[in-house]
Parts: C-alpha cells; sequence; structure tokens
C-alpha cells in the first residue's frame, strides 16, 4: 500500500468525490493519490490531513532506512464496531452568529463506537449546524464530542454558553482554542475569518471535538 488515503477516507465515511470537493479538487486526483500514481506532496497531506481530521503524517506508510515499515493493524470493519453512540438534537440559532443549541436529552440516532473511543462513556456525537467553521466543519457533518478529553490549545471545542435573560437557553459553538486566560477563552472562526472570545464565568459547558485519529485509534 503506497499510503493510507484510502483507509482514512473510507473510516470517515467519505467517498472520494466527497473527499475532493473538501479539498478543491476532483474525483480523479483523489483515486491517483490513493493508488501511488500521483505523490503525496507536503501540501496534498497538509489539506488532506485537515479534511479528514488527522495529522498530515497518518497519510503515509511509514519508512525507515528505505525499508517500508509495516502498516499498523488494518480498521475494524463497520459491523464490529457497536453502534451505541448516542446523536443528540441540535437546532440552528437565528442571531446568525453560529450560535446553536443542544438537546442533550434529545437523542436522534445512534452511530459507531470507533476503537479509539471504546471505553471512553462520555463520548456522543451532534451534526454540525451552520458553516461558521467551514471548509474544516460542513453543515450536517458528524463530529464526535467528549466531556473527558482535556482541552489543548488548537483543539476545536464545543462550548456551552450561559445567557443572560431569564429563561434563554444556553448556546453552544463550534470553535478553535487558541489561547486561554484566567477570564477568558479566546477562539478562532473560520468562516467569516475572525476571533471570538468567551467569559469563563459564562462557559456551562465545554467539549472537546474528536479527530477521526482519536475515534478510530490510528
Amino acid at each position: 500500500m503506497a499510503n493510507m488515503l484510502k483507509v482514512l477516507r473510507e473510516a470517515a465515511g467519505l467517498t472520494q468525490a466527497a473527499l475532493a470537493a473538501r479539498i478543491n479538487t476532483t474525483q480523479s486526483q483523489i483515486d491517483r493519490l490513493e493508488k501511488g500514481e500521483r505523490r503525496l506532496t507536503v501540501d496534498w497531506m497538509t489539506r488532506l490531513g485537515g479534511a479528514l481530521g488527522v495529522e498530515p503524517a497518518a497519510l503515509m506508510a511509514p519508512v525507515e532506512g528505505g525499508v517500508a515499515i509495516p502498516l499498523p493493524p488494518p480498521l475494524p470493519q463497520r459491523h464490529e464496531m457497536p453502534r451505541d453512540v448516542p446523536v443528540f438534537g441540535t437546532a440552528m440559532g437565528a442571531n446568525g452568529d453560529g450560535a446553536f443549541t443542544i438537546n442533550l436529552g434529545g437523542q436522534v440516532d445512534m452511530v459507531r463506537r470507533g476503537p479509539g473511543i471504546a471505553n471512553s462513556r462520555g463520548v456522543f456525537a451532534i451534526y454540525v449546524e451552520g458553516e461558521s467553521m467551514a471548509p474544516r466543519f460542513q453543515p450536517g457533518e458528524l463530529v464526535y464530542l467528549d466531556k473527558n478529553r482535556p482541552i489543548r490549545m488548537g483543539d476545536d471545542v464545543v462550548l456551552v454558553v450561559e445567557m443572560p435573560g431569564k429563561g434563554d437557553e444556553p448556546r453552544a459553538y463550534l470553535k478553535r482554542l487558541m489561547r486561554r486566560t484566567a477570564d477568558r477563552w479566546i477562539c478562532e472562526q473560520f468562516n467569516p475569518p475572525k476571533t471570538v472570545e468567551f467569559d469563563v464565568a459564562s462557559l456551562k459547558d465545554k467539549f472537546r471535538v474528536l479527530t477521526l485519529n482519536e475515534v478510530m485509534g490510528v
């Protein structure tokens, strides 16, 4: 196997055409990359890694001293992964700032539990609302969240913020954490690009978005 692109793409549940659309290329280019007919340059690996939620280096079959190192064990088949991760309902906010609500009492589906989260009982999933984090996250894309996973600078997060108005539902935001202070979380938004700040005192819940590597244990 020339690289891990096909394995990671299929693990993400994407067709060649869907992956191509995420990185503004063609299905035929993805096919050539998977077959090793086109070299995986640093630029290709960076773009593909971002679209698949993995480190760019994960796309390559490791090589040491000119001899290919055996690839990690193959990912389990879909039927081998239990379908027991709850998907909770979401609803887009009306204020245009990318906010949405999560109904933690409203399970709408169950999805597969990858081997990387086999023992993580606090994991759940949601479908992305809005385009504020495109192209990293597209509307309707499934993302796995973990309340217990430590959050680091540069991680993608979902922050649930208490609203000051009486009776107002908490609002959730999907962003990328850039830095923290004693009283503020400073985050990045991609579309349109801007910095968004949150008061620590207003944060009701904090969830880390899991990468495909973490979900699949690769």
